[in-house]
């Protein structure tokens, strides 16, 4: 992948973030029967936008993070 589509990339899964961000605004704000589903949609897609930037960044850094131990609630990673 080249450098250029990967920042282009990145832009677009931004602008995304930002329009459903918006969406989860107004939907909080409706009395829509499916206000529920849509919140937990919208809610989603803001996660799986976060973990592709996420794990893009990693990448363009040649970075893994691996977990290590967990204790409790506690889970320790490993940034390699």
């Amino acid at each position: 992948m080249t450098s250029g589509r990967w920042y282009g990339d990145l832009i677009l899964l931004r602008y995304i973030d930002t329009m459903v961000g918006k969406s989860l605004k107004e939907i909080e704000q409706s009395n829509n029967i499916l206000k529920r589903a849509y919140l937990m949609a919208d809610q989603a897609i803001q996660r799986r936008i976060m973990q592709d930037t996420y794990q893009r960044e990693l990448k363009q850094r040649n970075m893994k993070v691996l977990t290590d131990e967990q204790k409790e609630f506690l889970v320790y990673h490993k940034i390699l």
